[in-house]
């Protein structure tokens, strides 16, 4: 109860007679609450920096990486590949610093292709890993002779085999010795 509502009541009432109202300034006027005091708002925690896709060659790239940013710092993080959770190891090497947190992934194969999530306080952000094919290694199955004799004018003919058959039309090579 405030100066202003005990003036109200008939035993104070004579108080106020000569002077008047006082200047009660910039006053705000309560609606019967009382002082609550405001608690500032809580931000939601998300990713700053969401998971990003990634593709890598199968035998070329050594490593392949996802980093996320969270909101709140000193968190654990989760690492996922299709819902699964994935563990520290020689294939998989996991760090948080403070808000950032990384995933790397060693010599990736086509079977570490999929969606990989990472979670904190749960909530979740994902990406795609795509891994390529390896460039193909072709070798020739039957060498071509050292030494080939024949007449002047006439043809030699050379022959080899590769490894592949859709490698025939360009390692085809005429040539007139």
């Amino acid at each position: 109860m405030d100066f202003r509502a005990m003036l109200k009541h008939r035993k104070y009432a004579k108080w106020g007679l000569k002077e008047g109202d006082p200047d009660w300034g910039a006053l705000k006027q309560t609606d019967g609450e009382g002082d609550k005091f405001k608690r500032p708002e809580k931000k939601p925690e998300s990713f700053l920096k969401p998971l990003v896709d990634q593709s890598v060659k199968e035998g070329k790239d050594k490593k392949a990486c996802f980093e996320a940013i969270f909101s709140k710092t000193n968190v654990r993080a989760k690492w996922f590949k299709q819902r699964q959770e994935l563990f520290q190891g020689a294939k998989y090497h996991m760090k948080s610093e403070g808000d950032l947190h990384v995933l790397e992934i060693n010599k990736p194969t086509k079977d570490d292709q999929g969606k990989y999530i990472v979670e904190c306080l749960a909530i979740q952000s994902s990406a795609f890993l795509s891994v390529e094919d390896p460039d193909p290694v072709y070798t020739f199955t039957k060498q071509l002779p050292k030494r080939v004799e024949c007449y002047t004018r006439k043809q030699a003919s050379l022959e080899c085999v590769v490894s592949s058959f859709k490698e025939i039309g360009r390692a085809s090579c005429r040539e007139r010795v």
